[in-house]
């Protein structure tokens, strides 16, 4: 190439950029920044962090990638949260996008740590992207020593026995899981579960939690609460109607029965050597006498309380038919009327009988 034609070629590079820099300002970078949430994390446990890019400007920003480092890791080394994987994502002028990664806290780091943001970009009528660092930091704190409170009510109280038990829990981490036994056989996994004794007894009722830590940070407590269940007082009546009468007396026997714990049993004895298991028994009187009519009842509680209940039958002897007619005054008279007119019918039939003697005139 000759001489001449080498200026003319600059010459003419130069005049091209000098009408592209006049019809398109060449700016110096995207306008924007970067910040980091959350800024409390636990020691040893995953977090989910986000990075927030925020453009800063009217114009469009394409993001290459965004890579932050953590002042717990060596120099240099960091996480991507947007790759650079040759993709962009397009940014609007005055808006924001978020970038979120999940992240585990080292076991050994306990501390506030400063944090380094980086985000390669380019806005629109740049000529090259650029790379902005911005700084913001995340404090590493100890997992919340996990306490346990059980309660139940109410404590005590007749069978059936329902009772709300609360497990009121703080400290360790979300979520935590609940493992409750009643005592008696019965389980729940409810944090507030609601169980019913049917057995008098004392109960030991105890509920465990574990936190949601990692298997290195994670904590387990329990507590336990005493529920008395009671059985009611076994209360015992009886009846018979009718309670008097005359021979054959069929009585119908009731039984009346209040607290314990059903299913009853039932024992009758009826004074005259008959017996019945049934609660309203009957049973037929044949001989005159008095007689007690016993019951005794018995829950199915197991336990010991029993209460019996009498009644007194008296039994009339059958009427004399004989001696009825002899007490009665009018029978009386109309005998002896009977007797009399008899009497009375007897003499005149004879006299008709008897022959007439007649009387010679001289």
């Amino acid at each position: 190439m000759k001489k001449g034609s080498a200026i003319l070629w600059f010459v003419s590079v130069l005049l091209v950029l000098l009408v592209l820099t006049v019809s398109t300002p060449l700016t110096s970078a995207w306008s924007g920044s970067a910040s980091l949430s959350p800024y409390t994390v636990y020691q040893g446990e995953p977090a989910s962090f986000t990075v927030t890019v925020r453009i800063n400007d009217s114009r469009a920003t394409d993001v290459s990638w965004v890579w932050v480092h953590f002042g717990w890791q060596a120099s240099g080394v960091g996480y991507y949260f947007k790759a650079d994987d040759g993709t962009k994502d397009s940014i609007s002028g005055y808006d924001s996008k978020n970038y979120t990664s999940t992240i585990t806290v080292p076991q050994s780091a306990l501390d506030q740590y400063s944090v380094e943001i980086r985000v390669h970009a380019q806005a629109t009528g740049d000529w090259w992207a650029e790379t902005q660092t911005s700084t913001d930091y995340v404090n590493v704190i100890l997992i919340p020593t996990l306490q346990v409170s059980a309660t139940g009510n109410p404590n005590s109280g007749t069978v059936p026995l329902t009772v709300s038990f609360n497990a009121d829990v703080s400290g360790g981490l979300s979520p935590h899981t609940y493992s409750w036994s009643f005592g008696d056989g019965g389980t729940s996994s409810l944090a507030n579960p609601s169980h019913t004794y049917t057995s008098a007894g004392s109960y030991t009722a105890q509920v465990t939690v574990t936190d949601g830590a990692s298997y290195t940070n994670r904590q387990i407590r329990s507590d336990s609460v005493t529920i008395t269940a009671i059985t009611p007082t076994l209360q015992v009546s009886a009846t018979g109607t009718p309670n008097s009468g005359t021979a054959p007396l069929t009585v119908n026997f009731q039984t009346i029965v209040g607290g314990g714990l059903s299913p009853y049993t039932y024992s009758w004895t009826f004074g005259d050597g008959s017996t019945s298991h049934t609660a309203n028994p009957s049973h037929a009187y044949s001989s005159a006498g008095t007689y007690t009519a016993q019951v005794i009842v018995t829950d199915s509680a197991s336990q010991t309380q029993t209460k019996s209940a009498s009644i007194t039958i008296t039994v009339n002897p059958p009427p004399n038919p004989v001696g009825e007619i002899i007490s009665n005054p009018a029978v009386i008279v109309l005998i002896i009327v009977v007797i009399i007119v008899a009497v009375v019918a007897v003499a005149v039939k004879k006299y008709r009988q008897a022959p007439v003697r007649r009387t010679r005139n001289r």
